[in-house]
């Protein structure tokens, strides 16, 4: 810890962080909302990893049935500070992502024009969903505290 109090020593020389992160698909599927009592997979919302689009980290993509949003799920790691992105698909669309971090996942929420996205609405998936819609997540990862 530093003249700045705890959690916030980042220039502390011990401390280490890793850039992580990766591409998530969100393309035409269907709700399975039987399999899980607290999430909804879709065969359309994954994690894009191919020799053009790298994935670190990242291990799960999946939708909150509590509250809408994307729930995205690292290999372990802590999302110190996470970061979404939207590609030109997403952008033409008028779409912005905000994610929630601070732990092993991230809950990300999408809004439209101002308008809160119901991601558990399958008609509301379709209408947002696209064959090349991304969106872009990095995090860091602090592996080092001193």
């Amino acid at each position: 810890m530093d003249d700045y109090g705890p959690y916030r020593d980042a220039w502390h020389p011990a401390n280490t962080v890793a850039y992580r992160g990766g591409a998530v698909r969100i393309t035409d599927g269907i709700h399975d909302t039987t399999s899980d009592p607290d999430f909804i997979y879709n065969d359309g919302l994954y994690i894009l990893a191919n020799s053009a689009h790298i994935s670190v980290g990242l291990t799960e993509v999946k939708i909150e049935k509590s509250s809408g949003r994307i729930r995205l799920v690292t290999d372990g790691a802590t999302m110190g500070s996470v970061h979404v992105d939207v590609d030109e698909t997403a952008a033409r669309q008028g779409l912005l992502f905000g994610p929630s971090g601070g732990n092993t996942y991230a809950s990300i929420e999408c809004g439209k024009l101002g308008v809160f996205q119901d991601l558990r609405v399958q008609s509301v998936y379709d209408a947002i969903a696209s064959s090349n819609l991304n969106i872009w997540v990095a995090f860091f990862s602090p592996l080092v505290r001193g």
